[in-house]
């Protein structure tokens, strides 16, 4: 939602997407503090994880982290007979962060070939990206009878959720046209949908 609105934004205002701008400002945004993140938790895991397996999975996990692959690295390396449990890696949450900038490695470029040079190029890009995110939630429910693993860490099973993100902010004009009530209520049945999630899923 964040980061389509500001493309959109900067489209909007001057008729084009910087690429270069768009990838330095991600870069320097996530990269620092990913690093600080990474390089502690390797050291404390040396100190503080068995040597065999899980100290080696922490380290390529690390390694993948810093390149937004770690979604490939814990699927290759978890699962089989011999290897260690997913949730015994320490850094098991970076796999959400490289789906997401794989997605954004793909998602600016798509949306400029989607604005450009026509005149309902707005509706061209809602009708798409709704079409993708169909698309990717049917591949997710599908892959998830066929390997959960994959289906839960690959970027084609998980970029319907982003892309459901995408569609609000494409289409922020129209709820900022509904009732002031009806998008609070709206608001407050999403509240209340996260707290009954964070009580009731389970692992």
């Amino acid at each position: 939602f964040v980061i389509t609105a500001m493309l959109h934004r900067e489209w909007n205002s001057s008729g084009r997407i910087r690429l270069g701008t768009f990838y330095l400002r991600r870069f320097k945004r996530l990269s620092p503090a990913l690093a600080v993140m990474v390089t502690l938790t390797v050291l404390a895991a040396l100190v503080l994880l068995p040597p065999f397996g899980s100290q080696q999975n922490a380290a390529a996990t690390g390694l993948g982290a810093m390149a937004m692959v770690s979604n490939f690295v814990i699927f290759a390396t978890t699962g089989g007979y011999f290897d260690v449990a997913a949730e015994l890696n320490p850094l098991l949450h970076t796999w959400s962060l490289s789906v997401e900038e794989q997605f954004y490695i793909v998602w600016p470029a798509l949306l400029i070939l989607l604005l450009w040079k026509s005149r309902d190029r707005h509706t061209r890009a809602i009708v798409a990206i709704a079409t993708l995110s169909i698309v990717s939630l049917s591949l997710c429910i599908w892959q998830t009878t066929q390997s959960q693993p994959w289906a839960f860490f690959g970027l084609h099973t998980r970029a319907w959720e982003l892309g459901i993100g995408a569609l609000v902010a494409l289409c922020w004009k129209y709820v900022e046209q509904l009732p002031t009530n009806f998008r609070a209520v709206i608001g407050w049945l999403g509240l209340f949908a996260i707290v009954v999630s964070g009580l009731t899923i389970t692992e």
